[in-house]
């Protein structure tokens, strides 16, 4: 970035796959070492941050939204032996309504229980994990398992959240820092 006098930019990168073993994955933990050990102390007030990607287990077809929450919790605590050692956000998460089934609308479950797990940081006091689902609306040409991944879809020219999804009002609240 400086050869091209663009070392003022702030960058970070985002992971997937990130080992609980580093050598399993030596790219994905070397690359969260180096941004670790090279984050400019006068961005993000010197604390150093990653994105890292995970969905429900078989590919993003189960609804079990606790291997997710489980998986970041275990990338905080592999990376906190780095010296300054970045804070985990999620890059990317999620369930497709392709997935459903004709009894079952699992979107809004897994969703509803990404929402609880957030709300749950909350109310023990903490800022939740900084977190974007995939993509705001279904993209029918995206891969097959990336299409119906949205939030909101439109009718009759309107946008609007999917039937069935909650959107938690503390959403729309600015994360404060303390007193």
């Amino acid at each position: 970035m400086s050869k091209y006098k663009l070392d003022g930019i702030p960058v970070t990168s985002i992971i997937a796959n990130y080992p609980s073993n580093g050598a399993t994955n030596v790219v994905a933990s070397s690359v969260t070492k180096y941004i670790a050990d090279n984050w400019s102390s006068g961005w993000n007030g010197g604390n150093s941050f990653l994105f890292f990607n995970q969905y429900t287990p078989d590919w993003g077809k189960s609804t079990d939204f606790s291997d997710v929450s489980t998986y970041f919790s275990n990338v905080q605590t592999a990376i906190s032996s780095l010296t300054g050692a970045p804070q985990v956000f999620v890059g990317e998460t999620g369930y497709s309504a392709e997935y459903n089934t004709k009894t079952a609308d699992n979107q809004p479950t897994v969703i509803g229980d990404m929402f609880t797990w957030l709300g749950g940081q909350q109310t023990n006091g903490a800022i939740s994990t900084p977190l974007c689902v995939f993509q705001a609306f279904d993209q029918p040409n995206k891969p097959t398992g990336q299409q119906q991944m949205g939030l909101f879809e439109y009718s009759n020219g309107t946008a609007g959240v999917k039937s069935g999804i909650t959107i938690p009002t503390w959403t729309n609240s600015p994360i404060t820092t303390g007193s």
